[in-house]
């Protein structure tokens, strides 16, 4: 009975990567999918906020005029 000549183990770093890899070309649709609605969430909170500012300062300024 021959043995099979299979090479040297990888090392645990290694499998830890390929394993890591693997699971991300499982999932990829839906990694993509959530970051997607987390970039989307960021920039829509960013410009709502930047214009609520804006107009609580127009809106401060305004009712400080006394006529």
């Amino acid at each position: 009975m021959r043995k099979s000549q299979q090479g040297p183990t990888p090392s645990l770093l290694t499998r830890a990567v390929e394993s890591v890899f693997w699971f991300v070309r499982l999932a990829e649709f839906e990694i993509l999918f959530v970051l997607f609605f987390v970039i989307v969430f960021l920039l829509f909170k960013d410009l709502t906020q930047q214009n609520l500012i804006h107009v609580r300062m127009e809106t401060s300024t305004h009712t400080n005029i006394h006529v």
